[in-house]
């Protein structure tokens, strides 16, 4: 009898949960990894000791820059420098409000390719004003989970974000990878500004804390429970319904209903389930090349506040 009152006790103890015993799982407002109690806020340490090791720990650096912008008005011409970049343009002024900026109309004329801000001073004489535009240097760590499909990013030594990738990125992304360049570089002749460097920086950072392998796991809410392993890439509708997350209550904010499904269990577990589909896309990502695709894309859980547990 004492032998059956001890089994009995572990047992009671190790259920916790009614979670399956594999995958992510929301369950009264808790989230679990593999029947695991875990949390936004925690130490990779932690979610290690449950999962295995990480593959790749990745370190994204976006270097800050600083863009310098000159008017003259007389002329109306708008002039952006940042590093070796000096892009010319037409000057938008506004009527009412007087407020002015640059502006690109189909008629602008072919400016020479400057080589120095006094070159143009030499032309167009001394600029009316000047504003002076500093972006800092942003660096994000993220540990990857390549064979497992996830990605997570570290905050301040704790676990601000989890990322499930049910579709691998190149289903989703265009992306020229010995470059970063994208599909719709030089679109109708448009100059090379510093925001295509930075936005070429961002798509190759995004692709290097990708995982290889998509998420084959389970995820769970609320007892219902989607193996993504036997998800195929058209069944975008199959998981929304498998979830039980299709009423008004998981809408997101705004007018996109149709494209993500989001999950609000508090403060600090929101979970965002975000839809792709190629109908649109052209090139290499549409569905003459690659088929159909209507499937979730990506699964955020995230937090907005601070939960420093270690």
């Amino acid at each position: 009898m004492l032998f059956i009152f001890i089994l009995i006790q572990f047992i009671s103890c190790k259920s916790t949960t009614d979670c399956p015993e594999e995958g992510f799982c929301i369950e009264n407002k808790k989230l679990f990894y593999n029947q695991e109690p875990i949390a936004l806020g925690m130490s990779i340490e932690k979610f290690v000791d449950i999962a295995g090791k990480y593959d790749r720990k990745v370190e994204n650096s976006l270097e800050g820059h600083k863009t310098t912008y000159y008017y003259w008005l007389k002329h109306k011409l708008h002039v952006a420098i940042s590093d070796s970049l000096i892009v010319v343009n037409n000057l938008e002024v506004d009527n009412v409000s007087g407020e002015y900026y640059g502006h690109t109309p189909s008629n602008q004329p072919e400016y020479p390719a400057y080589k120095s801000l006094e070159e143009i001073i030499k032309k167009y004489g001394k600029y009316d004003s000047i504003r002076i535009e500093e972006v800092p240097t942003n660096v994000r760590t993220f540990y990857v989970w390549d064979k497992l499909g996830i990605s997570m990013a570290e905050s301040n030594g704790v676990i601000s974000t989890i990322n499930l990738y049910p579709l691998h990125i190149l289903k989703t992304m265009d992306l020229n990878l010995e470059t970063g360049s994208t599909y719709f570089d030089g679109f109708q002749n448009a100059k090379v500004t510093q925001e295509i460097l930075d936005t070429r920086k961002n798509d190759k950072a995004i692709f290097d804390r990708m995982p290889k392998q998509e998420f084959k796991g389970k995820f769970t809410y609320d007892g219902n429970t989607v193996d993504f392993g036997k998800i195929g890439n058209t069944d975008w509708d199959k998981v929304v319904s498998g979830l039980k997350i299709s009423g008004s209550d998981f809408d997101p904010a705004g007018d996109s209903q149709n494209w993500s499904r989001e999950i609000r269990e508090g403060y600090d577990l929101y979970t965002t389930i975000d839809r792709y589909s190629n109908a649109q896309e052209s090139g290499k990502l549409s569905a003459k090349k690659t088929g159909k695709i209507d499937a979730v894309g990506s699964i955020s859980i995230w937090w907005h506040g601070k939960n420093d547990e270690k």
